[in-house]
């Protein structure tokens, strides 16, 4: 399945199952997208790799897709990838790069209290991208900034399957330092956690916002590159690494549950 050659429009790439709704997302506003999702495990997580090296992997995977599928456009669904390599991957390659960077910007917008919490990676958190949106949208704002690589784990590993009271424990226990804290706007910048954006929701309450970049990054895909009728319905899910059982089954499921065909390992 290494060398296998196909075409598609699109192509969302992701350390694990993160990129999945945004991905689904798009399929849901053009249902005849050609769409292929790569989940590189072989590098899961990224949120704990210097920017050294998510520059060097996603560099090599993108390379990867381009030669094996010939995507018009990229979509880097994973915010570690996306502030860490996203500048350095658009100046590579010709076809355009759409990032998801946390949407602070969003965040202050409906925030009353300007005291707004981020939830993410360790180097989205620390990064100087994230420092950035800071000052640039959030003048004025406090912001409580808070990593959670345990819950990202567990969705990577099926927590979306489970009963709905284990996932909403799981994500209350997640998001109760933002409660003391009194944020009123909460950005999930892990795509992973647009998973269960919903329970976020109801954890927090009404007296909080759950934001996150998913319509937005959809949008701007679109935008820039819109469905071609000479690429239709095509869509499938590739992992990196060795071909382990147990990733298969996990993956097989992820794609059938988000209307993708299951296809295999990719070697990069």
């Amino acid at each position: 399945m290494s060398d296998r050659r196909e075409q598609f429009q699109y192509a969302f790439l992701d350390s694990g199952i993160g990129g999945l709704p945004y991905a689904h997302a798009l399929r849901v506003r053009v249902p005849e997208a050609s769409l292929v999702y790569v989940a590189d495990r072989v590098y899961f997580p990224y949120g704990n790799k210097s920017s050294a090296q998510i520059i060097a992997r996603a560099s090599a995977v993108l390379q990867k897709v381009q030669t094996n599928f010939s995507p018009h456009i990229v979509v880097l669904a994973c915010n570690s990838m996306s502030v860490n390599a996203l500048e350095f991957l658009r100046a590579q390659v010709s076809i355009p790069v759409v990032g998801v960077v946390p949407a602070i910007k969003q965040a202050v917008a409906c925030s009353h209290k300007k005291h707004i919490g981020v939830l993410a990676t360790q180097c989205t958190i620390t990064h100087p991208y994230t420092a950035c949106l800071r000052a640039q949208f959030g003048a004025g704002c406090v912001f409580q900034m808070r990593a959670d690589a345990r819950l990202i784990e567990c969705l990577e590993r099926g927590l979306i399957f489970e009963v709905e009271d284990m996932q909403r424990e799981a994500v209350a226990r997640s998001v109760m330092p933002f409660q003391k804290a009194g944020v009123d706007a909460l950005v999930l910048a892990c795509t992973h956690f647009v998973h269960v954006r919903h329970l976020f929701q109801d954890c927090v309450g009404t007296s909080c916002t759950v934001v996150d970049s998913l319509e937005g990054v959809v949008r701007r895909t679109l935008r820039l590159c819109p469905p071609q009728s000479q690429l239709r319905g095509n869509a499938a899910c590739y992992v990196t690494g060795a071909r382990d059982a147990g990733c298969a089954a996990r993956y097989a499921r992820y794609a059938q549950h988000f209307g993708l065909r299951w296809a295999g390992f990719l070697d990069v």
